[in-house]
């Protein structure tokens, strides 16, 4: 069955008062706290601005950048899922960080990352009574399995394997409400359905964790290219601006992960990622 292709805001009040949001936001920067639209805050905290920037900046700059989010960050409680981010984002950073100063960028940014790995070790996004828990969880287990897979770039951080293990039955059980067949998070929402399969495709360049991780790396191979390419019509990826769209990544940084993954361009996604994806097929 063929999904929407759409997830832009259908409702006139939900679509304007999006839209202006967005415009409001054009010039917007971190540097003009406090004040600021949360999200756009959480956006820098987070990393979430790594990969856009790796396109366009050198990655030692964009570790002085990440340091910087770290102490702002500090002085905020944590919560699991800007944890989640800043793992992952800064594995993505550290990775592409050239050789010779990845050993010295890894100790800059590894006490914040060790604190964010124990925070997230004790508390999942999993709540009993919640009807959705799947992009929130997944992206714990993500965060969890680049750790453990990177453990000698975060030596101070936990061992995430058992968290995994756990993270993974979890999300195991109710998989066929979570996904669909072909690996799509059952979100309603393009954003977020794409963020998901981004989220598996950095699960499967991890390798083989437990068995929901084996799971991953098998609709990987098989589902991501099918299941993005409903997405795109003739030479455009049908993306929503406006709408439930994932505070996570913005337009362009989606088209990195798709242009690389899905139509194998040098994006920069594909190229911190390049070795694991092509031993996957992708």
């Amino acid at each position: 069955m063929i999904r929407h292709p759409f997830a832009l805001g259908t409702v006139p009040l939900v679509a304007s008062h999006a839209a202006l949001k967005l415009w409001l936001r054009r010039e917007q920067s971190i540097d003009r706290l406090p004040g600021q639209d949360p999200e756009l805050v959480l956006y820098e905290l987070r990393g979430n601005w790594v990969l856009r920037a790796l396109e366009t900046t050198s990655p030692e700059l964009c570790v002085e950048r990440f340091a910087a989010a770290q102490r702002h960050a500090a002085a905020f409680a944590l919560d699991a899922y800007s944890s989640s981010q800043r793992l992952a984002n800064a594995i993505y950073l550290l990775r592409a960080v050239p050789a010779e100063v990845r050993r010295s960028a890894a100790r800059r940014l590894g006490p914040g990352l060790a604190a964010d790995a124990c925070y997230l070790r004790k508390s999942p996004e999993f709540r009993r009574n919640g009807a959705w828990f799947g992009n929130h969880l997944l992206n714990n287990y993500r965060a969890a399995a680049l750790v453990a897979t990177h453990r000698d770039l975060i030596p101070d951080a936990p061992d995430l394997n058992p968290f995994c293990t756990r993270i993974g039955t979890i999300l195991d059980r109710p998989r066929t409400t979570l996904f669909g067949a072909d690996g799509i998070l059952l979100e309603g929402s393009v954003s977020y359905e794409i963020l998901g399969l981004k989220h598996i495709a950095d699960i499967a360049c991890c390798g083989i964790i437990d068995p929901f991780g084996a799971r991953l790396c098998e609709w990987a191979r098989s589902c991501i290219v099918p299941a993005a390419m409903v997405y795109r019509k003739d030479a455009t990826w049908l993306l929503p601006q406006i709408g439930d769209s994932s505070p996570d990544w913005d337009t362009e940084t989606m088209e990195f992960f798709l242009n690389g993954v899905v139509l194998g361009h040098d994006t920069v996604y594909r190229r911190i990622w390049r070795a694991e994806l092509s031993a996957l097929g992708l």
